[in-house]
């Protein structure tokens, strides 16, 4: 016994919370007598969640609760999950012991069940499932394309639409990186970016709603096998994203979850919350459902004024935060896209102050007799600071012209993959690789030091807006060209870059 029960709480820390339960049951709003699918319940948590929630909806009445069917490969959970079952006197449930991607557990005269709404939380990115796996398959379920073997998720959706019935409706929890590998201009033949597309293509994709979870976004990605005329050859997105990434900040707050609720069920536009998008935007964008993509933040303050995301202590992140929002002198205030600011401060994007921008190294087609050698920047030279010296040199030949490529001295410089986020500013001229994105400053607008310790104060939320899993996430030349900069007169700026350098950072002019 008290093996089991160790064994249950290591397992809790893959619980999913209740207010996503809630969540997930308020978008299906499962009708009475009907057959709820969970094909990796675990301890059958969400499930339990949705009976509690239906007959807490129907007290006092006659309905016929929905029958639960569930699928786990640990057989652990799946005693646990009767337990509770059985606890709560639930009858009409079924959870039995069975890897639901490699095979269907519930399949009667050879063909799969198929139920009314299915729910998902697989988890994510996850690996072991081989190219035989998927074609071996006698149900047909990967017709959409055989997902990559480090990433079963396309796998896990397909097996979801295959097992709604003709009017079914599903909700799966998925990693944010789902919704955009291989949308990039570099991808020509990625297995991903096709299937997607064929979801697109054959209108299973109602509704996209990006959400914060455990230290990372989330993606619930809601399908309909069976659209109303009104929501065909169009997705719902809905971007919920907020200061904090950990959904248990938000488990008292009601009005959050109703938000989303009632912009779901309205299938209205709403500015920076939700946009209803016809395919052929989506297809011009090679089939990236990440909202993000085409609805900007409701609040712009949690990426234009990242200072509440900053990883000094309370004191000095309130001062970080006043400087960045009220500046050095008491004047007054206006409202902006990325919220009140002093009247005389502009707001402009990256793009907008920036006399070049891009990212890249030159050729280094070169003989052993024809070269020169330059500093060379990659990710692990970035200190959020100045990086006056490379680990590496790089060879270029003589012959070929890299002055375009050669970033002058106080270019700012972002990591766009690996430690996305990560900043510093060149004190020499240097190339850099493909990984770096670099902004050399129109120095009329902006001073350097101050984009650098701007973008250094909020470095913890372009988690945010990065693409990918949390170890694995990248941003792209688009979104940090897009991103909006409160700019103060350029005097100001100085006495704040003065200010905050006093504070301890190491960057000097």
């Amino acid at each position: 016994m008290h093996n089991y029960q160790q064994v249950k709480r290591d397992k809790l820390k893959f619980d999913i919370p209740d207010p996503i339960c809630s969540l997930v049951f308020n978008l299906l709003l499962p009708t009475s007598n009907s057959a709820i699918y969970d094909p990796t319940c675990g301890n059958g948590n969400l499930l339990l969640r949705l009976r509690k929630n239906f007959d807490a909806m129907h007290t006092g009445t006659n309905v016929v609760a929905p029958s639960l069917y569930g699928e786990e490969v640990d057989q652990v959970l799946v005693a646990w999950a009767l337990s509770n079952m059985n606890q709560h006197g639930y009858e009409n449930v079924r959870i039995i012991k069975n890897d639901a991607l490699l095979r269907p557990g519930f399949v009667e005269n050879n063909q799969m069940l198929q139920f009314d709404y299915v729910v998902a939380s697989p988890l994510w990115n996850q690996k072991g499932y081989s190219r035989n796996d998927y074609c071996n398959d006698n149900w047909n379920r990967f017709r959409y394309g055989i997902p990559h073997k480090s990433f079963a998720d396309l796998g896990w959706l397909q097996h979801v639409l295959a097992s709604l019935n003709h009017n079914g409706k599903a909700v799966v929890m998925l990693d944010r990186g789902v919704l955009s590998r291989g949308s990039n201009a570099g991808n020509k033949n990625n297995v991903e970016l096709t299937i997607r597309s064929q979801f697109l293509q054959e209108d299973k994709i109602e509704c996209v709603i990006l959400l914060p979870y455990k230290k990372q976004p989330c993606a619930l990605t809601i399908l309909d096998n069976n659209k109303i005329t009104e929501k065909k050859g169009w997705v719902f997105f809905i971007n919920a994203l907020i200061d904090s990434l950990d959904i248990d900040h938000l488990r008292s707050s009601s009005q959050y979850f109703q938000n989303i609720e009632n912009a779901y069920h309205k299938f209205e536009e709403k500015e920076g919350f939700c946009r209803v998008v016809k395919h052929t935007e989506i297809s011009h964008k090679r089939s990236n459902i990440d909202p993000y993509i085409y609805i900007a933040y409701e609040s712009k303050r949690a990426i234009c004024l990242p200072a509440l995301a900053t990883e000094l202590g309370k004191k000095d992140q309130d001062n970080v935060y006043r400087m960045f929002s009220y500046g050095i002198y008491e004047e007054p205030r206006q409202d902006t896209i990325i919220g009140s600011l002093p009247q005389s401060w502009r707001v402009l994007k990256i793009k907008e102050i920036a006399l070049d921008l891009g990212s890249g190294n030159p050729q280094r087609k070169v003989s052993d007799s024809d070269y020169i050698c330059k500093e060379w920047v990659q990710i692990l030279d970035l200190n959020d600071d100045l990086v006056s010296q490379t680990v590496k040199m790089s060879k270029y030949s003589s012959q070929m012209p890299i002055l375009d490529r050669i970033r002058p001295k106080h270019t700012v410089m972002i990591a766009k993959s690996g430690s996305a986020g990560k900043v510093g500013i060149l004190d020499m001229p240097a190339t850099t690789n493909t990984a770096i994105f670099c902004i050399v400053t129109d120095k009329e607008i902006i001073d350097p030091y101050y984009l650098l310790y701007y973008l250094k104060s909020g470095k913890n939320i372009w988690s945010h807006i990065a693409f990918g899993t949390r170890d694995g996430a990248s941003l792209t030349n688009e979104l940090i060209a897009e991103l909006y900069i409160p700019i103060p007169s350029l005097r100001e700026q100085k006495s704040i870059v003065y200010r905050l350098k006093s504070n301890g950072s190491k960057a000097e002019h």
